[in-house]
């Protein structure tokens, strides 16, 4: 019967368990984990059915039914799903694949720390870096969310302005409902489509650039239109 196995990696505060493990010293010192594998560190983890990490590159791989969980300190929590993934330690540098077969896509969901949402990606591929508090994502990408919906070729979501910008193939985005913000000012829908467009999740605002074409309707309030 499989043993389990439970491994702290080259840096503190790692632990990895799976149902096998396998470690190989030549030609390449790797380990190997088979089977039901749990990754976790600090604000982070990740399962998948199969990892190995390469000690002379400081490289990550897992593959099938990946999965990641990540909180970050204001307390929002993102979620990934995909079937592949890298994670390079000496570049920081990471990505999340599909299946290399048509409509195989990842899932991105983001959990506000106030409840609202979730906002859910998907696309291609997903890459970033570790500490740049950014992440993009790659072919045919989509948002399903409360307030909006939109899709793009490519996406590039910033963590600390909460916004999310898109470009390619004429990106489209739909507003069905933006809050008022800041107070005072009206709340609004809308849809447009641009060569590129900007989304500012916490301003509640739409920035497009290049040909632009859509429709803004904004909310009475107390009888006008401001």
């Amino acid at each position: 019967a499989p043993a389990a196995a439970e491994e702290k990696s080259p840096w503190a505060g790692t632990v990895v368990r799976s149902k096998e493990y396998v470690v190989r010293r030549e030609p390449r010192r790797q380990e190997e984990f088979i089977g039901e594998v749990y990754y976790n560190q600090l604000n982070r983890t990740a399962t998948s059915d199969w990892a190995l990490y390469d000690h002379e590159d400081r490289l990550w791989k897992a593959r099938g039914r990946v999965h990641a969980e990540m909180r970050a300190e204001d307390g929002e929590i993102f979620l990934a799903d995909g079937h592949e993934a890298r994670h390079d330690l000496k570049t920081r540098f990471g990505d999340l694949r599909g299946k290399d077969e048509p409509g195989s896509m990842v899932r991105i969901e983001r959990r506000a720390a106030g409840g609202e949402g979730p906002d859910i990606l998907t696309a291609r591929i997903l890459r970033w870096k570790e500490g740049a508090r950014e992440a993009e994502l790659e072919g045919g990408v989509r948002l399903e969310g409360a307030q909006a919906e939109s899709r793009a070729h490519r996406a590039l979501y910033r963590h600390d302005g909460r916004s999310l910008a898109l470009s390619g193939g004429r990106p489209v985005c739909r507003v069905k409902s933006a809050p008022a913000f800041p107070e005072g000012k009206p709340a609004w829908q809308g849809a447009i489509q641009a060569d590129s467009l900007d989304a500012g999740l916490l301003s509640r605002s739409l920035n497009a650039s290049g040909s632009v074409r859509g429709w803004v309707e904004f909310q009475r309030d107390r009888d006008k239109i401001r």
